[in-house]
């Protein structure tokens, strides 16, 4: 996970480590972070202003890393007071202006909200209680993603179940659900304040809106299943290794999405990466005219 204000990248992994890289002349070298895990670290994120981040575990707990001067390294304050998570944490996510709010998705079926305040790294005027929960949302299923539009106003969350969340970060009760009918989730990525796009097990970008007043899927990018074809006559040879029968670009997973273009919170170009091993790329304004009723 790279810093674009520091140009620090940092690195988590199964075997229980965490590393911060700094570029000192044209090396990349790591610092040492104290997470206190006793499982495989699952997922990391930098806050908004950098001095600090987050990492996932399979051990049910967060760990809130920041710097200490003294001592030259990475050390952590954990969320598990009372074991608000109950299983993995899959994903975490910081709040894009606020330094403080920090949402996780679990694969106990929870999407959560916390504080995160640390008094050697936040503002004192923006004291809080550490690992305060400020909003606990069930689903029905595993929670793969949780994201932050924009503005941070809202937060989108998906998972197992294919359908998508979208609350508000100030009033954990405004909860709107999007069901539909597509395989699990893996990822989101918000295209604007009203759009979001999301990829998963059904191998091509699925589109959602709220450009009509409420929350809609408007499908997918794309068909994902060839035509059928007309039976061959007795004696046709078929090659079987080579159709798949899948007519979309990835022919796996999706489990990643990224903006590749973007202004002012909007984007206007995202890349996707899959199992299959193929990294592409999707204009937005192209996505408009291909789904009826779609807009970002």
């Amino acid at each position: 996970m790279g810093s674009e204000k520091t140009n620090r990248i940092l690195t988590a992994a199964q075997d229980r480590n965490a590393y911060v890289w700094n570029l000192e002349g044209e090396e990349w070298k790591p610092a040492l972070v104290l997470l206190k895990i006793n499982r495989a670290a699952t997922t990391c994120r930098w806050s908004a202003e950098e001095n600090k981040f987050a990492v996932g575990s399979g051990g049910k707990v967060v760990s809130v890393c920041f710097f200490d001067q003294e001592n030259n390294w990475w050390v952590a304050k954990q969320i598990k007071k009372n074991l608000p998570h109950t299983s993995t944490i899959t994903t975490v996510a910081y709040h894009p202006t606020e330094n403080l709010l920090m949402a996780t998705g679990s694969t106990d079926s929870h999407a959560r909200l916390f504080t995160t305040f640390l008094k050697d790294v936040d503002a004192k005027e923006k004291r809080s209680d550490f690992a305060a929960v400020k909003g606990d949302w069930a689903t029905q299923g595993w929670v793969h993603d949780v994201v932050f539009s924009p503005s941070g106003k809202n937060i989108a969350y998906v998972g197992h179940d294919a359908t998508l969340y979208v609350v508000a970060t100030d009033d954990a009760t405004k909860v709107v659900s999007v069901p539909t009918s597509c395989s699990p989730f893996k990822k989101a990525l918000w295209l604007s304040e009203n759009a979001i796009v999301v990829g998963g097990h059904d191998f091509t970008p699925v589109l959602f809106s709220d450009k009509e007043g409420s929350w809609k899927c408007y499908g997918k990018a794309e068909a994902t299943e060839k035509p059928k074809e007309e039976k061959r006559t007795v004696g046709t040879i078929q090659n079987t290794n080579t159709d798949t029968g899948i007519s979309s670009r990835h022919k796996n997973c999706i489990n990643s999405i990224a903006y590749y273009k973007q202004s002012s919170g909007k984007v206007s170009e995202f890349v996707t990466g899959s199992l299959d091993g193929r990294i592409l790329f999707w204009k937005v304004a192209e996505l408009e005219k291909a789904v009826p009723g779609f807009q970002a």
